[in-house]
């Protein structure tokens, strides 16, 4: 089955919609992330009519969907077709699904009734009884959606895991007078409502769902879009998500009352507690019901490998260089974990912490050993525990495309691991680069033995590796080295099973060149990132060498390279934000190394865009901490004003000017930047300079 690319070019353009060097503003919204993967599939044998199981979804003028489409080989995209004129129509039995009186595109069997709908009057009862300031009726209550609107409850369009998210929305107490003396009303208690967000959203689908190909995307006849997440607007969601919320449950000991399927009950030696869900709704009351919200959270949470990336609102450090291992690293560290906290980073980038053939780590051999040329063992865990203390993840960088053997074995190379963990044969390397293995499922790292990943004992011990790395040593985010080595599905079945709350992906590969001279399209470049990502189950981020090739570039007077043909910021944070990473430079790019150093001139006028715009933006050690204070100031008080106006990695943009000399944006109507040397400020009173520096400016209202 052919598989459909997630991203790429717009195949119309706005009739508003200028060139990349014009002025003309370009609005992108908080819901730039997919809500659908599609995948192209046969017809089925006959219609849809006689496959009461096989339910195609049209579009509806409440729920417009945003999803980007794009073959491999075009990188094109579609718009939602406009909601003038569009109308759903629904006859009972099977529905009908139309458009302005056209040929139905699907004939839809009315599914089961959610079993969750038949608490809607208890629910409603227990509402009205616990939230004072909200006696409305059910219908009009737009936190009780009734079972005919849930599917097009409007929530957070963002998330790619089927994982659960609970935030509760609040808490009230209300007093009654009990009944008897001897029983006590559950409602005297204190109740708290809780929501799940992310419920129907790119849940699991245990049907197979099949869509119409949208307006303006070209296919081959007779094919459709098989959906491989579930999208609001479909019937199917409800089913499994009261099945995976059913088992949670039973996982913290309730039980499901015979009365009703929706109540839950759990007793205790310390009372009761009663649990009323109502689609993604929930009511809890008893005599602990914090203690069992925070055990709820958590056990929904532990499983959640994209959590943070959902929030978007991580700020990463980058703290090492290639020369770190020369100054004593863990105990240099560990001195500037206090400021590292303060500064507003969430999470902490260390170098290759295990042995390894070479100082710097990036030549791994015995990766059960923590002592390396950075520090012992000690100085690490007690480095990981100063770094959690003060609330910044520790981050491992896996090295797991290539591995330096201990002895001689095929072919007289280095291929075998005799005398140490994991004492791999010459089977666990690809026959490419001289081992018994498979061939390798992506580029060779030339000069080393590159590990086999199709081979199961292989990543049967890679996972029992980073599970160590996760529960016992206390990394708690990895990043991926060299992803292009090996295919990214083994990537998604390492991040499953070892469970790092944050993982990133570095997809380096080069920019597209006319000659010497940096592509203005590079689409293309951000499309192979973008496949990784999604190859990888959407589960990690990647470093956005998009937009570093580009911004590098545009600060040196041509600023219009900022804006993409579709007036949007032109890396992958112009196509899917929450995934990129953005940065100036690392180890590799600049250091001492400088393979594709960031103008050293520029640097503030890098982190003036990266820190405000959307995105993860990672700092790098060298201009934070060997650049002077007032880099690190400037650095620091840009991360301030971010999280202040709490700006996250899906922040809509509007780019207001893209010049040669000059660069200016809003960002989530919160913050307007500018850089470069053309003069510009933002109209309003409203708007106040928060920062500026070298040819950068920084406002807020």
């Amino acid at each position: 089955m052919p598989y459909i690319a997630r991203s790429g070019q717009d195949t119309t353009r706005s009739a508003s919609t200028k060139g990349a060097r014009s002025g003309h503003h370009q609005r992108s919204t908080d819901t730039q992330d997919p809500l659908i993967r599609f995948t192209v599939s046969p017809l089925p044998p006959t219609s849809s009519q006689h496959h009461p199981r096989q339910v195609v979804l049209g579009y509806t003028a409440t729920t417009p969907p945003s999803e980007q489409l794009c073959p491999a080989s075009r990188h094109r995209r579609f718009q939602p077709p406009p909601s003038d004129g569009l109308e759903t129509t629904l006859s009972s039995g099977d529905e009908k699904i139309s458009r302005s009186g056209n040929l139905p595109l699907a004939t839809i069997l009315n599914p089961p009734r959610s079993a969750a709908s038949r608490g809607a009057a208890i629910f409603q009862q227990l509402l009205l009884t616990t939230t004072r300031h909200q006696l409305r009726p059910a219908s009009s209550d737009p936190a009780v959606p009734t079972p005919d609107s849930i599917n097009h409850h409007h929530r957070d369009p963002f998330n790619s895991t089927e994982d659960l998210s609970l935030a509760p929305l609040e808490s009230a107490t209300q007093h009654m007078e009990p009944s008897t003396p001897q029983h006590v009303d559950p409602l005297t208690r204190p109740s708290t409502r809780m929501d799940v967000k992310n419920t129907f959203l790119n849940g699991d689908l245990s049907e197979q769902v099949y869509m119409k190909p949208p307006p303006g995307y070209d296919h081959p006849p007779n094919k459709v879009c098989q959906l491989r997440k579930a999208w609001y607007g479909l019937k199917q969601p409800p089913r499994p998500w009261y099945a995976k919320f059913h088992s949670t449950l039973g996982q913290l000991g309730f039980t499901t009352s015979s009365y009703d399927s929706v109540l839950f009950i759990k007793k205790s030696s310390a009372g009761i507690i009663l649990l009323l869900l109502y689609v993604d709704d929930m009511i809890i009351t008893g005599d602990n019901i914090y203690g069992i919200q925070k055990r709820t959270e958590e056990n929904l949470h532990q499983t959640d490998v994209a959590s943070v990336i959902r929030s978007g609102r991580e700020v990463v450090l980058q703290a090492y260089n290639w020369e770190s291992h020369k100054y004593d690293w863990w105990r240099n560290l560990d001195r500037k974990v206090p400021d590292i906290a303060k500064s507003g980073f969430t999470s902490a980038w260390l170098p290759p912490a295990t042995h390894s053939f070479s100082p710097e780590g990036y030549l791994p051999q015995n990766l059960y050993s923590l002592n390396s040329a950075y520090g012992s063992e000690e100085l690490l865990k007690a480095l990981l525990q100063n770094l959690t203390q003060h609330n910044v993840r520790p981050m491992a960088d896996i090295v797991i495309n290539h591995r330096i053997g201990t002895t001689r074995g095929h072919g007289g190379m280095y291929n075998r691991y005799d005398g140490i963990p994991l004492s791999w044969d010459e089977h666990a390397v690809t026959s490419c680069t001289g081992g018994l293995g498979n061939r390798s499922t992506g580029d060779n790292f030339d000069g080393v033995p590159n590990i086999d990943h199709t081979q199961y004992f292989v990543r049967k011990d890679i996972i029992g590796w980073l599970q160590w790395l996760h529960s016992s040593v206390g990394f708690q985010d990895f990043r991926f080295d060299f992803v292009r080595g090996y295919a990214p599905k083994y990537v998604k079945e390492y991040i499953e099973a070892a469970k790092p709350v944050f993982s990133v992906g570095e997809y380096w590969d080069s920019c597209s060149y006319d000659g010497s001279y940096l592509a203005y399209n590079q689409d293309s470049h951000r499309q192979r990132i973008i496949k990784w990502i999604d190859g990888a189950g959407q589960l990690p981020a990647a470093f956005d060498f998009t937009t570093k090739g580009i911004l590098q570039e545009a600060v040196k007077g041509e600023y219009w390279r900022l804006r993409d043909a579709q007036g949007k910021p032109p890396g992958v944070i112009g196509w899917w934000p929450s995934r990129a990473v953005t940065f100036i430079d690392n180890h590799d790019t600049g250091s001492t190394q400088a393979h594709w150093p960031f103008p050293a001139h520029h640097i503030m006028e890098g982190y003036a865009y990266i820190l405000t715009h959307p995105g993860i933006p990672s700092v790098f050690y060298d201009h934070f901490y060997d650049w002077g204070n007032a880099i690190h100031d400037q650095i620091v008080k840009l991360i301030q004003i971010r999280k202040r106006q709490d700006i996250h990695s899906r922040s809509s943009i509007i780019i207001h000017e893209a010049q040669a000399n000059l660069y200016a944006a809003t960002i989530r109507e919160k913050i307007t930047m500018k850089i470069g040397d053309g003069s510009w400020a933002p109209a309003g009173k409203e708007w106040e300079l928060a920062a500026s520096g070298h040819r950068y400016a920084v406002w807020t209202k």
